[in-house]
C-alpha cells in the first residue's frame, strides 16, 4: 500500500506521513489522494490535509478533485453549506480547466436532494441541464437519471 493511502489516522501514521512528505517529489499528489482517502472517516484531518495542498497553489491539475474531496470531508461533518460550495468550486474549476471533470455535477444535485435543501433545488436541475451530455459510464447515465 502506498505511504499516502492510509484508511486510518492517529499520531503514529500521521508523524510517518508528514516524514515521506518532505522527501515527496509531487507533494500535491500525496496530499490530496490522502485527504480522499480519509474524507468520510476522518473528515477532520482530511480538510487540514486538502489546506496544505490548496496552499500549494492552482497550477494543481487535481483541483478540482481536491474540491470534490474538501465537499464530502464537510458532508461528513453535517456542514452541508459548505460542502454545497466546495462542488460549486469544483465545477468553476472544470468550466476553466475542461480536461478536468470531475463528478461534482452529479454529487452536488444528489446532496441538494438526500438534504432537502428546497433552496438549492433550481441550482441542483440547472447543474443536471447543463452537464446532461457528461454521464459517460452506466452508473453516471442512470444516477443522472435518478434525480
Amino acid at each position: 500500500m502506498d505511504w499516502f493511502r492510509n484508511t486510518d489516522w492517529n499520531e503514529e501514521i500521521e508523524a510517518r506521513f508528514f516524514e515521506k512528505l518532505r522527501q515527496a517529489r509531487d507533494k500535491g499528489q500525496c496530499l490530496r489522494i490522502q485527504g480522499c482517502t480519509l474524507a468520510r472517516v476522518h473528515p477532520t484531518v482530511a480538510l487540514r490535509l486538502l489546506q496544505e495542498y490548496f496552499k500549494l497553489g492552482e497550477s494543481n491539475f487535481a483541483l478540482a478533485q481536491a474540491y470534490v474531496d474538501q465537499a464530502a470531508s464537510y458532508e461528513a461533518l453535517g456542514e452541508i453549506d459548505l460542502a454545497i460550495q466546495s462542488y460549486e468550486s469544483a465545477m468553476e474549476r472544470e468550466n476553466e480547466f475542461p480536461t478536468s471533470i470531475t463528478r461534482a455535477y452529479l454529487e452536488l444535485p444528489e446532496l441538494i436532494l438526500k438534504e432537502e435543501r428546497r433552496e438549492h433545488y433550481h441550482q441542483a436541475l440547472s447543474v443536471l441541464e447543463k452537464y446532461s451530455n457528461h454521464p459517460k459510464f452506466p452508473i453516471d447515465r442512470f444516477q443522472w437519471h435518478s434525480m
